[in-house]
């Protein structure tokens, strides 16, 4: 018997879409702030680059991965596109502070 064994909490996830969008991506760390900004309130492409300090482009990628695993809902109002958290992403927001914890420990 092992003894003073202890899980790490990345085991116990559940989503783990989650998981490989934010920790085992490359690009995990700018996914995880435009999450962060998109708990708040809702976004455009836009917006979203001028508060990060990043190109169009790359938040561009990040929301239609997000989207992709229905992390994110596009919506459309008026001429633009504005993005909000799905109820996947809240339903699972545990995990995902879960994980952003394992990566301020590692830092």
């Amino acid at each position: 018997m092992v003894k003073n064994f202890k899980i790490n909490t990345l085991w116990t996830i559940k989503e783990k879409d989650l998981l490989y969008l934010i920790k085992l991506r490359s690009g995990g760390e700018t996914t995880a702030k435009i999450i962060d900004l998109l708990l708040e309130q809702p976004y455009n492409k836009n917006q979203l680059a001028n508060i990060l300090k990043v190109d169009y482009n790359t938040i561009s990628y990040h929301l239609a991965i997000m989207c992709k695993y229905k992390m994110m809902i596009e919506e459309k109002v008026g001429k633009q596109y504005y993005y909000r958290p799905s109820d996947k992403l809240i339903n699972n927001i545990e995990d995902y502070i879960l994980i952003k914890n394992s990566m301020k420990n590692k830092k």
